[in-house]
């Protein structure tokens, strides 16, 4: 916490288990969870288990076309939130 104190708009690249997540709404974040539904969970770990249910985000990006497109969708809302959150 204190590391990003005063650093302004923080970004968190994962956020898997729910504690961490509670943590970062508790600092006024925007939540998102990124669905793969042609991935299938390989992994048991509670870490890869952890994400809760889809309405407890604020917003929700399906990765379910090429790379190109997915990049497109969240540069798009980051560019539209950021510049809403400056002004």
């Amino acid at each position: 916490e204190k590391k990003i104190e005063g650093l302004g708009d923080v970004i968190i690249t994962d956020a898997r288990l729910s504690n961490e997540r509670d943590w970062a709404r508790s600092k006024g974040a925007v939540t998102c969870l990124i669905k793969r539904p042609s991935l299938t969970p390989a992994d048991t770990h509670r870490a890869e288990n952890d994400l809760g249910e889809e309405s407890e985000y604020d917003l929700i990006f399906n990765n379910d076309s090429n790379l190109s497109r997915f990049q497109i969708e969240v540069d798009g809302f980051f560019n539209n939130y950021l510049s809403r959150a400056r002004y």
